[in-house]
């Protein structure tokens, strides 16, 4: 496992403790607001997967590097664009928090409980996403979907 990788799944796990913890004390693990040129690119990034499920609208809003990994494995941009060309019509995906995100200036981590759906799918589980800044743009540089059942 990459170290890139490790602290992307680290992060994930200390924000969805966060996520579920009923402690309202003000500490380090709060969320932030993410700038409203990440919003953008996060909101473009699900209506090209999850409602559009096409792969050339997801590709504009990912750097060249970016991955996708899940239960299944690790996906470069090429790979997870061909497999949201290919998604199902009934593939859904519900918000099922609010997203907890973390960082600042050019990188945030941005995580929320989901369940998703579709043609023999139902899972729930947590997506982890880091939104970069790249020469003025926001775009997506990691996906990841950790499933819990």
């Amino acid at each position: 496992m990459t170290g890139r990788k490790v602290g992307v799944v680290a992060l994930a796990f200390v924000l969805a403790v966060g996520a579920c913890s009923d402690d309202d004390s003000d500490d380090a693990s709060e969320s932030v607001d993410l700038p409203d040129g990440a919003v953008a690119v996060v909101d473009d990034y699900r209506q090209a997967v999850a409602v559009d499920h096409d792969g050339d609208a997801m590709l504009a809003v990912v750097t060249e590097d970016f991955e996708f990994v899940d239960a299944d494995g690790e996906n470069d941009a090429g790979a997870w664009a061909t497999s949201v060309d290919r998604l199902f019509d009934d593939f859904a995906v519900e918000q099922l928090s609010e997203a907890t995100v973390v960082g600042e200036g050019d990188e945030y981590l941005f995580s929320q409980a989901e369940r998703v759906t579709g043609s023999g799918v139902d899972m729930t589980g947590f997506t982890v996403m880091r939104v970069v800044d790249v020469d003025g743009t926001w775009l997506i540089d990691h996906h990841e979907f950790i499933a819990v059942n």
